[in-house]
């Protein structure tokens, strides 16, 4: 099959191949014709190898921080999926006040290992048993030289590699918040007609996942009609109605995108298999479907796609 895969890669346009890896979720690490067709062969493998076909394939995804830490789990391997569990929670207030200092609490060992021990308890409270599939939004280890957020991206880039390790020797799919959004929304859109959603990008990821609702997901329980009111959709979920939405609707989000990837892999190994073709045409097809799915913003926010 690998030899099949390799011959229809080779016949493909570089930007077709480019298009295959997003799609896919591929690394694209050279620019050469040559390594984007092993980057795609290899995550080819990992799906082959790694990932289960059943169609109760369970997800975890995780949006990392330390008052708003966020996580989604779903069940299903297509669209869509069944939300088991959406949540949010402040880590230091659910499980800090049970943390007991061996010296004071602002001594350096207790700081260092308060982070381990409510990372050990939430891992042990509401992640475990691991899923099928675990993605985690992975941490920047910059503070855009602003010294204010540095201690809190040092503790989110912790939290993060403490929840890896206790994986091992199973992994974490790792996402950042551009590779989520791009592979949504911003791939398709022309540059110049996008300075409108820079400043409003928050408000178009809880549109696009408001929008999805019954299409990608669904929310058992849940009136689907009633998803706009930030209300109803919290106390649905058993949060605080003041809080924001923003981490959890990016968990959401990462859930959907994994699943994405691992659907259109699929579908590329069927259509490599069915000799179905030029893989221009796959392209093309998914990259429709996609576009239908955002038709919306583009019509509201009067914006332009770009050639692809």
């Amino acid at each position: 099959m690998t030899s099949q895969i390799i011959e229809q890669l080779q016949a493909c346009k570089v930007s077709t191949l480019n298009q295959i890896a997003l799609l896919c979720g591929t690394p694209i690490l050279s620019t050469t014709k040559s390594h984007r067709i092993q980057n795609i062969v290899s995550g080819y493998n990992f799906y082959q190898n790694h990932i289960p076909k059943r169609s109760d394939r369970t997800t975890l995804a995780i949006d990392v921080g330390i008052k708003n830490f966020s996580y989604c789990k779903s069940i299903g391997s297509t669209f869509p999926l069944k939300i088991k569990k959406w949540d949010k929670i402040d880590l230091n207030e659910r499980y800090g006040s049970n943390y007991t200092p061996l010296i004071e609490p602002n001594s350096l060992l207790d700081q260092k290992r308060y982070l381990n021990y409510i990372g050990d308890s939430l891992i042990n409270d509401v992640l475990k048993p691991w899923d099928d599939l675990v993605v985690m939004e992975t941490q920047r280890t910059r503070s855009n030289k602003n010294t204010s957020t540095l201690p809190n991206v040092l503790l989110n880039y912790n939290l993060e590699n403490i929840i890896i390790n206790k994986t091992y020797p199973g992994w974490v799919l790792p996402m950042t918040s551009a590779k989520m959004i791009g592979f949504w929304f911003s791939r398709f859109i022309d540059p110049k007609s996008t300075s409108l959603m820079k400043k409003d990008n928050k408000i178009l990821r809880r549109e696009l996942v408001y929008s999805w609702i019954d299409r990608l997901y669904v929310l058992p329980g849940f009136d689907s009609n009633k998803i706009n009111d930030k209300g109803e959709l919290l106390t649905h979920l058993g949060i605080n109605t003041k809080e924001k939405t923003d981490d959890l609707i990016d968990s959401l989000l990462y859930n959907l995108t994994i699943n994405s990837h691992m659907i259109n892999l699929k579908d590329f190994h069927d259509w490599i298999k069915n000799e179905k073709g030029d893989l221009t045409e796959f392209v093309n097809m998914k990259n429709q479907a996609h576009i239908e799915l955002i038709q919306f913003a583009l019509d509201k926010y009067k914006l332009k796609l770009r050639d692809i």
